[in-house]
Formats: C-alpha cells, sequence, structure tokens
C-alpha cells in the first residue's frame, strides 16, 4: 500500500487495535480512484511469498519491544489485566507456529464484505465514494476457512537489563465510570503527579484493554528512590480526590473538547476518530456522544471513581536491577 500511495504523495497505513484490523489512506479528492485501488490492494488476500518476510519484521519488532523495560512492563501488566489476551505484538511462541494457511484461513474470516465497516471523511460526492468502494475484492458472507485449534499462549516477557526500578500500576475501570470520566481522571492525576515531583520519573495513561480500560500509573527510579516512587503511585488516587474542583474539572473537560475538536479538523483526523470510537462503542456516533458527555462530568463523579480505584487497589508489576 505505501509503495502505491508514493506514487501520487498519498498516506497509507496499516495497524492492528485490540479489536480490529484497521486501513488507512489519505489523499487528495481528485484521485479517489486511486485511493480505492490502494485499498483494494491492501485488502487482498495474503501473498503467501511474503510470508516469511512478515514474520521476522514482526520478530524483530517483538524482540525489540521485550528488550526495553517499558515494553515488557506492559506486556506483563497486560498478562494481570486480561488474563489470557496476548499483546497485539505476539508472542515468540505464536510468531513461530504461524504459518500461511493460518493467516489465509484468518483473513478469510475476518475479511468477509459483512465484517467491513468504512469511514469517509472529505468533501466528496456520496455517490462518487459508493461506487469507488463498490467492489474491494472481499469474500460475500458465507462459509469460511476454520482456523487450526488454537493453543495455549506462552506469555514470555523478557528481561530487560536494568539499572532503575520500572513499576506500573494497573487500574481495571471495567465497571467504574463513564468513557469521560476515565479521560478526565486520567488527566487529572497526571497533573496532580506534576506538581509534586519527584526523584524519579513518572507518568499516567490510560490502556484500551479489550472492550474495557484500565489506569495505569508506572514511573522508573533508581534503588534509592524506590520506594517513594511506589508509595507516590500507590495513593495518587487518594491524593486526586482531594485535588477535586469544579472549575478544574470543566478546565480539563474543555480541554480534552478541544483536543478532539481539533483532531477532527482535517479529513485523516475525523475519520480515524470516527472509527476508533465506533470499534469501542459500536456506534459511528459515539464522538459526538462522547462530547456531549464531556460536558457533564461533575466533581461528584470524579471522586467516586478514584474512591472505588483506590478502594479495589492496583495490579503491581515491577523489573528490578
Amino acid at each position: 500500500m505505501s509503495s502505491l500511495a508514493d506514487r501520487i504523495g498519498a498516506d497509507a497505513q496499516v495497524h492492528r487495535t485490540s479489536r480490529a484490523m484497521v486501513y488507512q489512506v489519505s489523499g487528495s479528492v481528485q484521485d479517489l480512484d486511486f485511493l480505492g485501488w490502494i485499498l483494494r490492494t491492501g485488502l487482498a488476500a495474503p501473498d503467501e511469498s511474503q510470508f516469511d518476510s512478515a514474520r521476522r519484521t514482526a520478530q524483530i519488532d517483538l524482540d525489540q519491544r521485550r528488550e526495553t523495560p517499558e515494553g515488557a512492563l506492559a506486556i506483563r501488566l497486560l498478562g494481570q489485566l486480561s488474563p489470557g489476551a496476548a499483546p497485539l505484538q505476539g508472542t515468540r511462541s505464536t510468531l513461530e507456529r504461524l504459518d500461511p494457511g493460518r493467516v489465509t484461513a484468518l483473513w478469510a474470516r475476518s475479511h468477509l464484505r459483512s465484517e467491513v465497516r468504512i469511514v469517509v471523511a472529505g468533501r466528496v460526492d456520496p455517490i462518487l465514494v459508493l461506487s469507488t468502494l463498490s467492489d474491494l475484492g472481499l469474500p460475500m458472507d458465507g462459509p469460511t476457512a476454520q482456523l487450526p485449534p488454537s493453543e495455549a499462549v506462552e506469555q514470555s516477557t523478557g528481561a530487560p537489563e536494568v539499572i532503575r526500578h520500572w513499576i506500573a500500576l494497573g487500574h481495571r475501570l471495567d465497571s467504574h465510570g463513564t468513557h469521560a470520566e476515565h479521560l478526565i481522571t486520567a488527566r487529572l492525576l497526571g497533573e496532580v503527579l506534576r506538581e509534586s515531583p519527584g526523584n524519579y520519573e513518572a507518568a499516567v495513561e490510560l490502556w484500551e484493554v479489550g472492550r474495557n480500560r484500565a489506569l495505569v500509573l508506572s514511573g522508573a527510579a533508581f534503588p534509592g528512590n524506590r520506594q517513594p516512587l511506589f508509595d507516590r503511585l500507590n495513593a495518587l488516587p487518594q491524593q486526586a480526590i482531594d485535588e477535586v474542583t469544579e472549575s478544574r474539572v470543566d478546565r480539563i473537560s474543555s480541554q480534552i473538547r478541544t483536543e478532539l475538536r481539533n483532531s477532527a479538523r482535517e479529513p485523516r483526523g475525523l475519520a480515524e476518530l470516527v472509527g476508533q470510537a465506533w470499534d469501542m462503542e459500536g456506534s459511528p456516533e459515539a464522538v459526538g456522544a462522547l462530547l456531549a458527555s464531556l460536558r457533564e462530568v461533575d466533581p461528584e463523579g470524579i471522586q467516586q471513581l478514584l474512591d472505588a480505584l483506590q478502594q479495589a487497589g492496583p495490579l503491581t508489576e515491577e523489573i528490578r536491577p
């Protein structure tokens, strides 16, 4: 796809989320037919002659990730947040077991026309879009190739060499709060963390884990500051409860809404936002619903969410020197 896109100065990407394979092309409306051709090329059945090269690339990417403390820590924490789930990058054992037949069988099951969602953003006649994308070369509904029996996932996470302690605390959000409250809470925790820095690095992230989310508090510290880092991360939700005010929640909500709108100003950003929300929430209207719900978040809801996280306690992973 990339080599075709380079011919006309377009952009083409493919990536995997926890729920889907995502194909993206962006370029001039005048090149719409060519953009459709790029999509058809990417969506086509796998070329078995490229299997060995693609698997080597995947193995190299996985090994590089497992050799970094951030990557190894994330893989270990994911194993706790979603037991039995394999990292998006795969594992050494699953990559070694792969063969062209398994990949083709997966394509035949996942790339049915009925399974594809298309998001188009831009000033273009819908009739022209439908004409361009009417034949993407995907199989119709019907019998699909059977996958070989699944095998146990080997969760080898690597053993990176480190000189600092690396710690991650994960809080499941499965039954706590709304998407809007999750976004505001993650931003609030990050602000509170930065307002009282210590002799360590620390950060807050909001992860998507399957169709659920998790708040991840992580950091790195030299041995002498390991305990202060751990104590700070562990106490952060409780500390943040005292920092929740109506003005602060309104300000953070406004910041997030502005960022979402800015992302949607360009067709590519708009298509990506709508696609992500559609995958996660099951509706193409989810972005608009999120913007509306961000306006309705109140301090009490954030405090209740933080209190629930503190009461439940985190899942913890650590890599020691």
